[in-house]
């Protein structure tokens, strides 16, 4: 499995360096690099087990840091001009700094049993990357039907493989705390679930970008104009969010 994911992300790497993405997506890219020398470096050591435990848990911790700013980047792409929002503009940045926070500190004072606390860290903060992940790929859906958005991009293709990684991940850490070690087969399921983020990158980006419908199109308000409208369907949303849960 690790050689087959070290190959596929090999030729992610030359699919990302014949579309020129180092410009928009540089921390996907230093991601897929990262994961190349960390799947070369695991595998080198795959047969001495207390190396292998400190370098796999050394590449999780780069892992879960490349990750945040991947995903971060790809959402930064699609809703840019929702940045002339002032609140918008922390929205991301105040969750993941929240969440890491927590991770540290749930790492420190409840680590889990016979691991140390920079483990326990390392574990905890991984957790909460991926949950920032599978939330940010809910905003993606939600704020891309919202407002019209074009979804057949790189962003949402990378925002895609992240939360099904995040899935698998979530999925193994619950079955475990429930079933303990009497189901095996829960241990491939992290690696099968990134094995098909892998997948699903490739698929994005072994081919061209669909052209955006909106590009090249001369917008007819101003920033301030802009501004106001999007403020009027965040009124909007707000509206709806309340109605759906009074209906509740």
């Amino acid at each position: 499995m690790l050689i087959l994911v070290t190959f596929l992300q090999a030729w992610l790497l030359i699919a990302l360096i014949r579309r020129r993405v180092l410009g928009r997506f540089k921390w996907f890219f230093f991601y897929t690099v990262f994961s190349i020398v960390a799947g070369i470096g695991e595998f080198a050591v795959r047969n001495r087990p207390w190396t292998y435990f400190y370098v796999y848990w050394a590449a999780e911790a780069v892992y879960s840091i490349l990750g945040f700013f991947a995903i971060d980047e790809a959402f930064r792409r699609v809703f840019r001009n929702f940045y002339v929002l002032r609140w918008f503009r922390f929205l991301l940045p105040g969750v993941g700094i929240v969440m890491l926070i927590l991770a540290v500190v749930e790492g420190y004072f409840n680590p889990p049993v016979q691991a140390p606390w920079w483990l326990a860290t390392i574990y905890v903060g991984e957790i909460a990357v991926r949950c920032l992940q599978v939330g940010i790929f809910a905003l993606f859906v939600l704020l891309v039907r919202l407002y019209l958005l074009p979804w057949q991009n790189y962003a949402f293709g990378i925002s895609v493989g992240f939360s099904i990684a995040a899935f698998g991940m979530f999925t193994t850490v619950m079955l475990r705390s429930a079933l303990g070690t009497k189901l095996m087969a829960l241990q491939y399921v992290p690696a099968m679930a990134y094995l098909i983020a892998v997948l699903i990158w490739l698929a994005s980006f072994i081919k061209p970008e669909p052209p955006n419908p909106y590009q090249g199109l001369i917008s007819p308000l101003t920033p301030e104009q802009l501004l106001v409208l999007l403020r009027s369907y965040t009124q909007e949303l707000k509206g709806l969010l309340k109605k759906s849960m009074a209906v509740s």
